[in-house]
């Protein structure tokens, strides 16, 4: 049985996205829930097309990082590695990790940083330290071509918490990464959650954190945020074999059609969405803006926990929510609509 991996997959476009596919299942121990005071402001179900939406999931976010928690982390740093970039990666890992701690601390975390020149080291470190279960190639492999650094990945090869990352040179996509992967570590601690959740559930979530954590922050205006959502836009027609500047997603998204939302929302409930994951962050990341602004950050947690009990996403969505996820992916219309004008 391979170990349980999550595969995210860098293509550098505009700014990079990420692929994930399924792993193999494991269970690991939860944390306990704490509930904490709600800080965010009303939010209605059907008056969500606002900017206030993802304003006030992203405050909500930060108002929860008040933990002093910092994971013991080993560091695997190749020779060629800008230690700027490491220190950019680290800052922004340690935020999640505060944000997670009251639910989650582990106890063994590897981080492996590569330089894009630093293929052969990288090659005999996942030799030695057994990672091969990660990598859907060799390190040699992956940064062939361009040279350039694109892909990171996250697992628990040998009951490690383990990220392998090439740093990006984007300055934001080094503040970003690090609580993206981190986020998927506290997924797997509760059953294993991305070896069969819908990838819009599984990477919407993990992009929503790692850009609320990351960046959300320094990025007022939200400018970069939209063109990370319209890069994965460009790579939702690339994997759909189309052109890439075709813009297929943001114009079904601007339709404001129930059931073209239903339809998309729907075909990203397998854990690989077929494919064209691309989709999971932007729809996916859309949706947690939603659920924590409208919920809070704790229902999020308590929507995680619950999957230690079943495995049946849909009833613990609506269980913790209030409703089922159909009638959830209709409310979400008109912010799609909303959101896609601003990405086409």
């Amino acid at each position: 049985m391979k170990n349980l991996i999550i595969r995210v997959l860098s293509i550098l476009l505009i700014f990079s996205t990420t692929i994930s596919q399924p792993a193999v299942s494991q269970s690991f121990s939860a944390g306990t829930f704490v509930p904490r005071k709600n800080i965010r402001e009303n939010i209605n179900l059907d008056n969500l097309a606002s900017d206030q939406t993802y304003k006030n999931s992203f405050k909500e976010v930060l108002k929860n990082i008040n933990s002093g928690y910092q994971p013991t982390i080993r560091s695997l740093v190749s020779p060629t590695v800008d230690k700027k970039r490491q220190k950019r990666f680290e800052k922004s890992l340690y935020e999640a990790a505060k944000l997670w701690s009251p639910y989650f601390k582990p106890e063994n975390v590897t981080i492996v940083y590569i330089g894009p020149k630093d293929s052969k080291w990288a090659d005999e470190v996942v030799k030695t330290e057994k990672l091969e279960s990660m990598l859907y190639a060799p390190i040699s492999e992956l940064l062939k071509g361009d040279g350039k650094c694109n892909f990171a990945l996250a697992g628990k090869p040998n009951g490690n918490y383990t990220i392998i990352t090439c740093l990006e040179t984007d300055e934001l996509k080094q503040l970003q990464d690090g609580p993206h992967e981190y986020t998927h570590f506290f997924q797997y601690s509760n059953n294993s959650i991305p070896d069969y959740a819908p990838c819009w559930i599984t990477e919407g979530m993990a992009h929503f954190y790692g850009e609320a954590i990351g960046y959300s922050k320094s990025d007022k205006n939200r400018r970069e945020g939209f063109k990370m959502y319209k890069s994965q836009t460009i790579n939702f027609d690339i994997q759909s074999n189309k052109n890439r500047n075709k813009r297929t997603l943001p114009k079904l998204m601007i339709k404001n059609s129930v059931e073209v939302t239903k339809n998309l929302y729907q075909g990203m409930e397998s854990p690989g969405a077929g494919g064209k994951a691309s989709g999971c962050y932007v729809l996916g990341g859309m949706a947690f803006e939603v659920l924590v602004s409208k919920y809070g950050h704790q229902k999020v947690v308590e929507f995680m926990l619950k999957f230690n009990n079943s495995k049946d996403w849909k009833n613990n969505f609506k269980s913790t929510f209030g409703l089922d996820v159909t009638d959830f992916y209709s409310k979400m219309t008109p912010y799609i609509a909303f959101m896609g004008k601003k990405i086409m």
